[in-house]
């Protein structure tokens, strides 16, 4: 059987900023009292009453520790899913573990933070996307509205990049080599903009978005044609009960408002609309998943510090449907 794998990329590797040392952009959702439905038993999953989660701590800003906690995006995610599935949650680290193998043994129901490059190799269904990443352009930006970038006029504007970075390769190959200035690090492109010194910064979209919003206006305004990256959630393979109970769920906070709001909070709002898939939540056979291409999707290979080497197949951008072999429930 082939390994899984779920996502794990130093996708900044220098910064001189700790990714969760951001002031402004932690925070708990407090506690309250819930009187909790289950909408899903055992055997679907593990524990009676408890949905068991895995996240990646080595994944900021999806997980990481705050003073010996777990936060991040996926953590208040899977937090709203087990709410929504009348279910306490328990998270569990699985940063350097085998996917497939935690999801088979059971030792988690599900597994946040999956991306298509490593979603071809895991033996289970995934659902999502929940979020799209990928090389994208920042700038600043007055209000919360996402501003129209015509990418046909980026030839004459001043942009930086990480050096050797996927993002800054990307560019190049939209308007030319030679055309995007290097700097040594993604804090260095932010804060080039952020002076004024360039119109636009070129970063992966999620990391990017979650080191901007310490700048005043500073926002992700453009994911780049043909690299963007599905995320999504991974489950064991024959768990159809749990894979139509998070499907449901995962849909019933996106339509609510939830999924928007935990995303506004980690990365902004005008980011958060950027990154926020629109794609239809789906599950779907992962061995089964390949590239989708149009408008904004595609297949792409990264290098560089920024996003680390790997093959990248794109997904989930608004008007672009799912794939044949998506079961749609």
């Amino acid at each position: 059987m082939k390994k899984a794998r779920v996502r794990i990329v130093a996708i900044l590797l220098v910064m001189t900023t700790s990714l969760f040392g951001l002031t402004g952009c932690l925070g708990t959702t407090g506690s309250r009292t819930l009187t909790l439905e289950p909408k899903v038993t055992t055997p679907a999953i593990r524990t009676e009453g408890m949905l068991t989660v895995g996240v990646d701590s080595t994944r900021a800003p999806y997980a990481g520790y705050i003073k010996g906690n777990l936060v991040g995006i996926d953590v208040d995610i899977a937090a709203a899913l087990a709410e929504q599935l009348g279910l306490q949650l328990k998270l569990v680290d699985i940063a350097g573990q085998d996917a497939t193998e935690l999801l088979e043994s059971s030792a988690v129901d599900v597994v946040m933070d999956v991306e298509e490059d490593g979603v071809q190799l895991l033996q289970g269904t995934i659902i999502g996307p929940y979020l799209i990443s990928g090389p994208a352009l920042f700038t600043k930006v007055e209000g919360t509205t996402v501003p129209t970038i015509d990418l046909t006029t980026l030839s004459g504007s001043s942009i930086v990049a990480q050096d050797r970075s996927r993002s800054l390769g990307k560019v190049e190959d939209l308007i030319g080599s030679g055309t995007v200035t290097p700097v040594a690090n993604l804090t260095e492109a932010l804060e080039t903009v952020n002076r004024g010194t360039a119109t636009y910064a070129a970063a992966d979209s999620i990391a990017g978005s979650y080191l901007a919003v310490q700048y005043t206006g500073l926002s992700c305004v453009r994911l780049l044609p043909d690299s963007s990256i599905g995320v999504y959630l991974g489950l064991e393979k024959t768990n159809t009960p749990l894979a139509e109970a998070v499907t449901t769920a995962l849909r019933d906070i996106r339509d609510n408002g939830v999924l928007s709001v935990v995303i506004s909070k980690w990365l902004g709002p005008v980011s958060a609309t950027v990154v926020f898939s629109r794609q239809a939540i789906v599950a779907l056979d992962s061995n089964s998943v390949g590239s989708l291409t149009g408008n904004g999707t595609g297949t792409g290979t990264g290098t560089g510090a920024e996003a680390g080497s790997e093959t990248n197949t794109g997904a989930g951008l608004p008007g672009i449907q799912p794939p044949d072999t998506v079961r749609i429930i």
